[in-house]
């Protein structure tokens, strides 16, 4: 709410958005249910609904500064930039010391947040050269030094970010599923 409040939002956005996020409650229900009442489980006090018509632009609003302190931090101390669209999030660094720098960010971040990443979902692509598998050994011990708790994080030549494959190791691959997609 306190992000809500310090955007530069039209006040009856903010009110409304409130309004649509107070007292919402999971509630029981089970098929074959004769009672009218259906008995309540729990509020749910944070996060974004999913399905919600607004749930992007509260995402966008509650993300940016979060992700705008990222940034900020990694250009200051020329270590990399950070890119958003949506709900996907790209980070470049320039040197192994900014994984260093982000992780610490990031666990601060989820303090107050309470907001994790999905490791599942993140990639470290090395920039360095070809991914051999010495490569990716060393990329691992970076990790594992410099990031203890990401060491879960794929390692790979290439990532894909807003449906489009980046990295060193994508050549013409990355346009191969975007101008199949486009063609049917």
């Amino acid at each position: 709410r306190r992000v809500l409040d310090a955007s530069s939002l039209p006040k009856g956005y903010v009110t409304a958005l409130k309004a649509a996020y107070r007292w919402v409650a999971c509630y029981a229900a089970s098929k074959g249910q004769d009672s009218e009442v259906t008995p309540l489980l729990f509020f749910v006090n944070s996060g974004i609904l999913q399905g919600c018509p607004t749930s992007g632009l509260v995402w966008a609003v509650l993300s940016h500064p979060f992700l705008a302190g990222i940034d900020c931090m990694l250009r200051r101390e020329a270590l990399g930039w950070v890119r958003a669209c949506a709900d996907d999030s790209g980070i470049v660094l320039r040197k192994g010391s900014g994984l260093f720098r982000l992780k610490r960010l990031m666990d601060r971040l989820a303090t107050g947040t309470l907001l994790k990443l999905k490791t599942k979902k993140c990639v470290i692509v090395p920039l360095w050269g070809p991914l051999t598998a010495e490569a990716t050994r060393l990329a691992k011990a970076i990790i594992n030094i410099c990031a203890v708790g990401w060491s879960n994080f794929s390692v790979a030549d290439r990532a894909l970010y807003l449906g489009v494959l980046l990295g060193p190791g994508v050549a013409e691959d990355m346009w191969t599923e975007p101008m199949t997609k486009w063609a049917t």
